[in-house]
């Protein structure tokens, strides 16, 4: 059985959704483009290169793969998903986050 029980939708073709792999390339796409961002003077010409170097690619795989214009604004989100993932990983100097402290005894 492939779909939902609950909503009864068909997991299979939610995974072979092009609007679905274009969203995860636009976040993919972006993170280190938010990263490169957060290292630069705000708005900067170097600061508008990181944040629209993506748009003519994800725009290409939208209209290559024929994706709806209606998903445009979700893969904005995406994109500025990647760019606010990227930004804090720069902004924390690449460094890995914190370990957890050991479990108290």
């Amino acid at each position: 059985m492939t779909g939902c029980p609950i909503s009864g939708i068909d997991l299979a073709s939610v995974c072979h959704s092009p609007a679905l792999w274009i969203g995860a390339a636009a976040v993919a796409v972006n993170v280190p483009l938010g990263f490169l961002r957060s290292r630069t003077r705000t708005y900067s010409p170097a600061w508008f290169v990181w944040v629209h170097l993506s748009v003519p690619a994800i725009a290409y795989l939208r209209i290559r793969s024929r994706v709806s214009l209606w998903l445009i604004p979700a893969f904005i989100v995406c994109a500025v998903a990647g760019q606010l993932l990227g930004g804090t990983a720069g902004a924390r100097g690449g460094k890995p986050a914190a370990p957890l402290p050991p479990p108290r005894r």
